[in-house]
């Protein structure tokens, strides 16, 4: 289900007069405003790349490679070693007690608020995997950060943060459906949970913790 921005009224800004053909700057409607923040949007992904070649040619490329490797090593860690645990067990708790379908999908089947599960045993160390059950908020991935919106009329959005600009700000709320707020209709905006996914450590016993781990080690994907 995608909902409609939050909010009729336009909103003047002169930045945007030669955009809309507006003298005033103020767009013809909601719409058009909405087209215009994913315009910007797309233009400040586009400088991204601009930004990065500019720092290989200031001769910054071997301390990019040196992160880059660091990062890839630590996720890594573990990698080759076997996991403990029986995983077929560890499916049972995924599918049952642990929830974890609802927010993440292996394949085609389970939810979209957290990262796709289909290959992670071909990525992640069990060391890796284990961390990040009992201490979510420790890897919490950029784009899967949630978010708090309240609005001016009371209504109380939590999701995760999909897109954001001047404007408005784009998520996918618990109920997978996407919602898009004005930011003039917005009272507050909370960051402070860097996740929705619950610490595992303290509501699976640690058989079930180490069983989870041998069934996430065991998806890796195509073969």
């Amino acid at each position: 289900m995608v909902t409609e921005p939050i909010g009729d009224k336009p909103i003047p800004n002169p930045v945007f007069a030669r955009i809309t053909g507006d003298p005033m700057g103020e767009p013809r409607s909601p719409a058009s405003a909405w087209n215009i923040a994913n315009a910007l949007t797309v233009f400040r992904l586009a400088l991204v790349p601009v930004f990065i070649v500019a720092l290989f040619a200031a001769g910054g490329h071997d301390e990019v490679w040196r992160v880059v490797a660091f990062v890839k090593r630590i996720g890594s860690t573990g990698l080759d070693e076997k996991a403990r645990g029986d995983a077929t067990a560890g499916k049972a708790v995924y599918e049952g007690k642990g929830k974890c379908a609802a927010c993440h999908a292996i394949g085609t089947d389970g939810g979209s608020l957290g990262p796709p599960l289909t290959d992670i045993g071909r990525r992640r160390g069990a060391m890796y995997l284990e961390e990040s059950l009992v201490k979510p908020e420790a890897e919490a991935p950029i784009s899967y950060r949630a978010i708090r919106v309240t609005t001016k009329s009371g209504q109380t959005l939590v999701g995760i943060r999909l897109n954001e600009d001047d404007l408005s700000i784009q998520l996918r709320d618990t109920g997978d459906n996407l919602r898009s707020v004005w930011k003039d209709n917005i009272k507050e905006i909370r960051r402070d949970q860097p996740t929705l996914m619950p610490a595992y450590g303290s509501i699976l016993s640690r058989k079930e913790l180490v069983d989870l781990v041998a069934y996430l080690s065991s998806l890796r994907g195509a073969q």
